[in-house]
């Protein structure tokens, strides 16, 4: 389960502590298509031991938005 946090109204924080589906990942991705703004700075904090992770499922998958996106 992701957890969603607004540090202000420029930045949303999608932080990921545990492992994750893909069916996550989409939901992820509708959550900043509702919300997000073209200014809006994404960044997606990741436990270590998942960030491959996440990063092969969003390279693997086209059907995801193209956003702009961190990874840390």
């Amino acid at each position: 389960m992701f957890t969603y946090k607004t540090t202000s109204n420029k930045t949303l924080e999608i932080i990921v502590n545990h492992s994750f589906s893909e069916v996550e990942v989409n939901r992820a991705f509708l959550f900043m298509e509702a919300l997000v703004e073209n200014t809006t700075e994404v960044i997606f904090k990741v436990k270590p031991r998942l960030k491959n992770d996440l990063i092969g499922m969003l390279q693997s998958n086209q059907d995801f938005p193209i956003y702009s996106f961190t990874i840390q």
